[in-house]
């Protein structure tokens, strides 16, 4: 049985990583539902509470394009950013979208930590991703 109503939306074209995240988190009685690629997650159906695991570095789009792609869907989940080399242009933009970045490899533990983290602090609804520039700055948020 699972312990809340919350969802664990995991994005990761590695299967092995899908099946890690999966594990842990139904270990520790979250719902998990998993994706393999950007198609797959834009078009699903997903559910209205729960939290965005997503990958950064994928075919097709990153993690951070996918977020930015579902916010301007009306997708206004929590969302993480995983990934294996973070630069300080992805740590910028993600933290302007309200999601923290992991550095894989990341443990069970602070990956629930995380995740429950996350929850708590809610929906960066509507918060773009990209910051305004002078250049951007009649362009309507994502």
């Amino acid at each position: 049985m699972y312990r809340n109503s919350y969802c664990a939306i995991v994005v990761d074209d590695d299967a092995a990583v899908l099946a890690s995240i999966r594990f842990v988190l139904e270990t520790e009685g979250l719902y998990v539902q998993t994706y393999d690629s950007v198609a797959a997650v834009l078009e699903a159906d997903l559910p209205e509470q729960g939290c965005l695991i997503l990958d950064q570095v994928m075919p097709g789009a990153t993690g951070l394009e996918v977020l930015a792609q579902l916010r301007r869907r009306g997708v206004d989940l929590p969302a993480l950013l995983l990934t294996s080399s973070a630069t300080p242009a992805v740590r910028r933009i993600a933290e302007a979208a309200g999601a923290p970045v992991l550095e894989k490899p990341v443990f069970g533990e602070t990956l629930v930590k995380a995740f429950m983290d996350t929850l708590a602090i809610g929906s960066p609804t509507r918060r773009s991703i990209y910051p305004r520039t002078a250049a951007n700055d009649h362009s309507p948020l994502v």
